[in-house]
């Protein structure tokens, strides 16, 4: 039946879905081939009872709802197939946790799924003959319920389209938040280098104001960019004196840098900056409210700093410019995670840690040991990472509907939003439109299940003045024509395996 075929997709999907998020993957063969020889455990989260109530939703509905798609009158075979894909599922979600960082492959938690999916299994062979009725009255009235879920379908689907473009901006910044350089206040996110300087600014610069400032700043005569830049603070390290580091800019609203004064503070002056040579806390000399509320109110900000990190080992991730309190509560953090650099902006979407959605360049960004001008931009609703005048990272859209769902950016999960949002409602209309000609069911599916929500998405992001999501948008429609060309396709071999039966029947009762 259509409604139980499409049951059984949302359920599995469902279930992927929750399983495999935030959707990451190890960034090298080493750490592949770690996942896969160490997370297989037997333990079990506690509290146990909510360990097996939610195997218990997740696996006893794919049991329940494969059992009754394949043959709701209970035959042997069936039930035997529905088995078998039950413990291939859970098998094949528990090993995919492998490869998802934060998460774990257990033989515990594949043995509870394979057992809930039998019990949803026996559970549907055991109430098969009570509920004939209650079918034989939904196929009586298919079409209209059909066309009740695909209205209500659509609704769902554009308010997720548009509800990924709002909580992307900047909003809940705490004012009384320091500016803080090379660590935490915790002091337990230490970065060592050499700083030279830091500039702010409170708009997104563009890729060829970063070059030019890049080529700037890394010049023999090390210039910091000009106050006609939109620059809200500037602080130039190699005019430090007595431990404090001055604004290089009289108007600007960042506070004074302090830096630790003794004997051996861990730092020392330079002729173009400064020196970190072990863990140290510098911070402001006063929260950075003017500083936070300039670039609330522009609603963008640009961070550059012309750093040397001592190497391209340091992780955790090590703090470089930072405007927070703790290790999970900041406004953004510019840091260096290995030899990449790590941006983390608080959002709505990316929580209050700024880390629901990372933003991390791609490998080799930083190299330990030579001066490098590294910059990260924001602005409606976009991140962007930049070392030496060159992007090292593809923007980071939060407006993006699979970034809503996923927590991340990759491209296949454009693919993956369109399966999950559109694969349902093209199932619908192929049910709805099956004894239709193929080019007028496809104008009316069309019509039915793209034109609205995607002609929201495009209409929203064009307004906004954002970048049109074309991955998501080809793979809707393909993904729909797929789907709807199989449910078609397979419309009237259902129709004719179940007039098969029910003549079968008939010659039985003659």
């Amino acid at each position: 039946m259509a409604l139980s075929g499409l049951l059984l997709f949302l359920a599995i999907i469902c279930v992927a879905v929750g399983t495999l998020i935030p959707f990451g993957a190890p960034r090298s063969c080493q750490e592949v081939a770690a996942v896969l020889h160490g997370p297989i455990t037997l333990s079990v989260d506690s509290p146990i009872w909510l360990t097996l109530v939610e195997r218990l939703v997740s696996f006893c509905s794919i049991g329940l709802l494969l059992q009754w798609t394949w043959d709701r009158r209970g035959s042997r075979r069936s039930t035997v197939w529905a088995c078998l894909t039950v413990a291939a599922v859970v098998v094949s979600l528990e090993l995919a946790q492998a490869f998802v960082p934060g998460r774990h492959a257990r033989l515990s938690d594949a043995a509870l799924g394979i057992v809930m999916g039998l019990v949803g299994v026996a559970i549907a062979r055991s109430v098969h003959r009570r509920l004939d009725g209650v079918v034989r009255a939904y196929e009586r009235r298919q079409r209209p319920i059909l066309s009740l879920l695909l209205g209500a379908g659509n609704v769902v689907v554009i308010a997720i389209v548009l509800q990924a473009h709002r909580g992307v901006g900047l909003r809940g910044w705490d004012r009384d938040y320091p500016l803080l350089i090379a660590n935490e206040r915790t002091q337990d996110r230490p970065w060592l280098g050499g700083i030279r300087g830091v500039v702010i600014h409170d708009r997104e610069l563009s890729g060829e104001e970063i070059a030019e400032s890049s080529r700037i700043t890394l010049s023999r005569d090390r210039r910091l960019p000009r106050r006609d830049r939109g620059v809200v603070a500037s602080y130039d390290f190699a005019r430090t004196e007595n431990g404090q580091v001055p604004s290089a800019l009289p108007d600007a609203q960042g506070p004074p840098i302090l830096l630790p004064r003794g004997s051996d503070p861990g730092w020392r002056l330079m002729s173009d900056g400064i020196e970190i040579r072990r863990p140290l806390f510098a911070t402001s000399a006063a929260p950075a409210d003017a500083l936070c509320d300039a670039l609330l109110k522009s609603g963008a900000f640009t961070i550059e700093a012309v750093v040397a990190a001592v190497d391209a080992r340091q992780a955790g991730p090590a703090r470089i410019v930072s405007i927070s309190v703790d290790q999970v509560s900041r406004n953004v953090t510019l840091s260096q995670a290995m030899d990449r650099l790590d941006l983390r902006v608080r959002t709505p979407r990316t929580g209050v840690n700024g880390s629901d959605v990372l933003c991390r360049s791609r490998s080799g960004a930083l190299a330990g040991g030579a001066w490098q001008h590294i910059a990260a931009t924001f602005g409606n609703g976009r991140a962007r990472l930049w070392a030496d005048g060159r992007e090292v990272r593809r923007p980071l859209r939060l407006y993006r509907v699979e970034t809503m769902l996923f927590r991340n950016d990759a491209t296949p999960l454009a693919l993956l939003a369109a399966v999950v949002l559109f694969c349902p409602l093209a199932w619908l209309a192929g049910a709805i439109l099956v004894e239709r000609r193929m080019i007028g069911a496809m104008l009316w599916g069309i019509a039915l299940t793209l034109a609205l929500p995607l002609g929201a998405s495009v209409a929203v992001t064009g307004w906004l003045g954002r970048d049109q999501d074309w991955a998501f948008l080809i793979s809707a429609f393909a993904v729909w024509l797929a789907t709807f060309g199989m449910v078609r396709g397979a419309g009237g071999g259902l129709s004719a395996r179940d007039e098969s039966r029910d003549s079968d029947r008939s010659v039985d009762l003659a």
